[in-house]
Parts: C-alpha cells; structure tokens; sequence
C-alpha cells in the first residue's frame, strides 16, 4: 500500500510538471536553496505568491537571471515588496525577485534617474522592450530585507505572464535543487460541529483530538463519538534538509472510509482569489491564539481556488448506525507523507442549543445589511461574509463596536459617522480602528459633518483628531560636519497616530533622493548622488502626516 501511494505521488507531481518546462529556468542565487517561506503558505491576509529563499541572514547577495528575458517591471515602494524586477521571458512566463537592497548595473542607473525625473521613492516603471535585456546567469540586483519583509532573504515567483497567475515555481524543477526527506510536522487536529445540533463526544464545540504517534510516523486518534455532521481541521508545517523554516505544506487529502472527500494542493492561483485565506482558515483562531488551522471543509458553497476535490465540501454527515474511518494526509513537495487515523462512531446525544449572547444578531450571508443608530450607521452587500455568522454590534456615542475582527470578509463594508454634534477639529479628524494600545489609520471621506470609510476589518471604530506634529529626530550627522561622497545620510521620521503621508528632503533647495525603511524609521540619502556640493550644504527635510500636520527640519553639513 505505502508502495503505491509513493508511486501515486510520483505520478501525480509528474503530470503537473509536465505542463512546465524543467530546465528553463536556472537559480536566482548563486548559494544553494534553502526556503524558510514556500508557496500556498498560509500568511496573513493572502496564500504565498513565491518561494522565500534564504540568504544566511544577510543582504547584498548577487541576484540572478533565472532565463534570457527584459525586465519590463520594476517597483520601489515602502511596503509590501519593496524593490522588486519583473523579468518577462519568451516562453510565457515572467520571473519576480522582491526585496531587493538594490539593483545591479544598468538597471540600478535607469531606476535612479526616474527617481529624479518623478522626484518620488515610490514609482512604478514599465521599461520599453529592448531597454533592459538580461541573460541568464545575469546579476540583475542584490538581495536584501525592502518591504514588508521580516528579514534579509529572497523573494521569488513565477508567473503566467498573460494571466498573471502565480505558478508554484517547485513545479518548474526547483525541487530538484532541494533536498528534503522530513516528513511535514503534524501539531494538532480538531473536530468541529457543523450545525446547532451536532453533538460531539457530548459536547457542542470545537475539540482538539487525542493523538498517538505510530512506530511507522503515522498519528491515530481516539475514537470520536458523534450525532451530527462534522468537520476537521489541520494545524501543521513542513520543513527541508538543512532549512529550519516552518513552511507550508503542498498538499493536504481527507480521505472517509476510502473515499476522497477534500484536497488542496498549492500549485496555482490568482492574486484576485489571494484574501480567501482567511476563509480557508479558522480565522478566528488564528486572530484569538495565532495559530493557524487549515479547514478541511466549508461550510457555505464558495469553491476555494485552491481545493481540486471535494464531497460535500468535506463535511461528514455521521449517520444512525454507521461509523467511519477518516484519513489525513499531509504532504510535502517531494513525496513526505505524514497521515493521521480518525475513528468516527455514530452515538446518540442530546443537544442544547447556546443561548447568544444579548446584541448577537445572526447574519445571513446571502443578505444585503443596513445597521443605523443615531449619527453611526453601517451596511455591506450580500455574500460580504463568506458563511452565516453571529455578530455583536454595539452602537457608541459617535463610534461602533462591530463585534471583533474573528470573522473574515469577503467584501468591504460602509461605514458613516454623522460628527455635527462633535466639538471638534474636522480637518484633522478621522474614522479610526481602535487596535489594542494602538489606533489604525483609515482614509476618510469628508463632507461637511459626514465621514464616511470601507473597512475589510470588523473591530471597534470611533472618530479620533490628530492634532499632533509628525517627529523628525536623530540625524546621522552633528550639524556642519564634514562628510565625505561615499557617506550616506539619514534621519528618523515618525507619527504616533495618523501615520507618515509624505516627506520631502531638498539639499541646497535641489529635491534629493531618501529611501525610506518603516521598519526602522528611517530615511537615507547616499551622497554619491552628488546633490551635495563640495563646501556647505543646506538641508531642509519636511514631513507631513494623514491629516495634514507638517513639521519642518533644517540642518547642513560640509562636503570635502
């Protein structure tokens, strides 16, 4: 049996490669490839687009052609991927290296002059076909830790150039530039009740399961007792030879009394369908204790783009004098199969329906809603929520508490505040997600007394005024120091409340290129620009926050 699974495994992985070249492609560093994020891996708000590969911790590693191509993207922002090159090949697809530190020759000298033409960090450029023509093997840029990154590493995809569906780059024989012989690490499974009179093991709630390890890998559980139908749910997370990242598995099958009733596999999908990883997880779980569990079933009809089979979107309806034998199987790239054995036994139990809580109102996701209370009102379209849910609202004076942000949307829901009663500073007011110690920003739409937001956030909302200058703080150099052209420059920039908006820095009233790192406050000039002069050199750095409050910063420093 274990002999035709592999064979299975095998076969199957082979017919999705045969769809993709094998040899096209070469690595795009020049180190062995050691991933600490692979693709499909649950992230917060969107599945992986790409494969994260290691950079022992450091930044500044050659970055690599992957094929013959034109870089016909490029990207510099502060969030998300921060520098990152699109390279289009002729075979269809186009490769994505993010996170850069910066580019190589002449890509780096093309993106530096549309800096000083656009006079902007952030841009976006579309080279024209024959500008920027690399080769494989080329450096094209070096790795770094830009964006939303959480450390020095790089960030890789492959995608459909026409339909710019990201492909699991494994699938184009990266695989075989990665060793790996660890079965995926099984942690946890629970047990859900699927309607109001499903009753498990005596209980109406979410149960984690008992589970003993096998001689042979293998995990069993205790035999479940149920009246009612059910579903299951997987924590758990793959690793490699040498790697210790904690990375999403490749394939997941529940299997019930032989049959297949739910499959993932992470192969393909598009950034349209990215956000409905909060569907297919137990979100709120994962917002409550931050683990994230994998839903092997759904309970409304939305198809997963992810999910290839499914029988009754792999809920298990346990009947009258029946039992059943469900099987999991977690499973990685290269063919490691962790499984684990449920015993399902119908048993008879009463149930008690939980009385909700008072202001719970039941929400059909198939409706369109409008909540309104004095000068708050809030409404979302039909198929908002993904499944039917139990909300709490509680309308308060000038704000709402939309119950708490444990049940994804699909949509973006409307929020008004009517603020004519409110003595305060409109122009530097705004509708605000209150965040623990925190307040989230939300851009405002402002007329007269009305505000108005869309959230994909349910939380607590309240109007709150920024009144408060953005700070601009330690400078990298004393004030008249003599610095040097292979120097760089910097500043710290910071708003406690409604967030940065723009900064400006003109040296010799010139506008000089700053980068800016969120992650350390940051903004940095390299000299070698040669905005600054030999001599003296004045410095006027300018920062202007969400709401409109700015605040100024002069200072210079002599050049040899």
């Amino acid at each position: 049996m274990k002999r035709f699974l592999i064979l299975f495994l095998l076969l199957s992985n082979q017919s999705f490669a045969q769809e993709y070249p094998q040899n096209y492609f070469g690595s795009p560093l020049q180190n062995d490839l050691l991933l600490n994020g692979t693709f499909g891996e649950l992230r917060r708000n969107h599945f992986h687009s790409g494969l994260d590969i290691m950079t022992q911790r450091k930044t500044g590693l050659p970055v690599l052609a992957a094929a013959d191509g034109v870089v016909n993207r490029i990207k510099t922002g502060t969030f998300g991927y921060g520098k990152a090159l699109y390279v289009r090949h002729d075979n269809g697809f186009t490769t994505v290296y993010a996170h850069l530190e910066k580019f190589a020759s002449p890509i780096e000298e093309y993106v530096k002059v549309a800096h000083y033409e656009q006079e902007s960090f952030e841009m976006e450029l579309y080279p024209t076909m024959e500008v920027l023509r690399v080769k494989k093997g080329d450096v094209i840029a070096y790795s770094g830790n830009t964006g939303s990154s959480g450390g020095p590493h790089l960030h890789f995809e492959i995608r459909d150039t026409d339909t710019e569906e990201v492909i699991n780059p494994l699938l184009f024989g990266f695989n075989n530039s990665i060793r790996d012989t660890e079965r995926p690490v099984l942690n946890e499974v629970l047990v859900y009740p699927l309607n109001d009179t499903t009753v498990i093991n005596q209980r109406q709630q979410v149960l984690p399961l008992h589970l003993v390890k096998q001689k042979e890998g293998s995990y069993r559980s205790d035999t479940i007792y149920v009246d009612g139908t059910v579903g299951f749910s997987v924590n758990s997370y793959d690793t490699s030879d040498k790697s210790y990242g904690k990375n999403g598995v490749y394939r997941v099958v529940q299997n019930v009394n032989g049959t297949k009733t739910y499959e993932m596999i992470f192969d393909r999908f598009s950034f349209d369908d990215t956000r409905m990883v909060n569907y297919y997880i137990d979100y709120a779980r994962y917002q409550e204790i931050n683990k994230q569990f994998q839903r092997l079933f759904s309970v409304s009809e939305i198809i997963l783009p992810l999910l290839k089979n499914h029988k009754n979107f792999g809920k298990v309806k346990v009947l009258p004098e029946n039992s059943y034998d469900v099987k999991i199987d977690i499973i990685d790239f290269h063919h490691n199969v962790t499984s684990v054995y449920i015993p399902v036994v119908y048993k008879e139990q009463s149930s008690v329906v939980n009385a909700q809580k008072e202001g719970t109102v039941r929400i059909d996701c198939r409706r369109d809603y409008i909540f309104e209370e004095g000068p708050v009102s809030v409404e979302w379209d039909a198929q908002t929520f993904y499944e039917d849910t139990a909300l709490i609202i509680e309308f308060l004076d000038h704000g709402i508490k939309l119950h708490k942000d444990t049940a994804p949307l699909n949509k973006k829901i409307a929020l008004r505040i009517d603020v004519s009663s409110m003595s305060i500073n409109k122009e530097k007011a705004f509708i605000g997600l209150e965040q623990g110690n925190k307040v989230r920003y939300f851009s405002t739409w402002k007329k007269s007394d009305d505000f108005r937001i869309r959230t994909n956030l349910l939380g607590t909302y309240k109007i709150f005024v920024d009144e408060e200058n953005p700070i601009i703080k330690h400078p990298s150099f004393k004030e008249n120091q003599l610095l040097k052209t292979q120097d760089m420059i910097s500043f710290e920039i910071e708003d406690m409340l409604s967030g940065i908006k723009e900064y400006t820095v003109m040296i010799n009233d010139k506008w000089a290129l700053f980068e800016y790192d969120y992650k350390t406050k940051k903004i940095v000039h390299q000299l070698s620009d040669n905005i600054a002069v030999k001599g003296n050199n004045k410095v006027l750095v300018s920062v202007i926050d969400n709401v409109g409050n700015n605040v100024k910063f002069e200072t210079s420093f002599h050049l040899n």
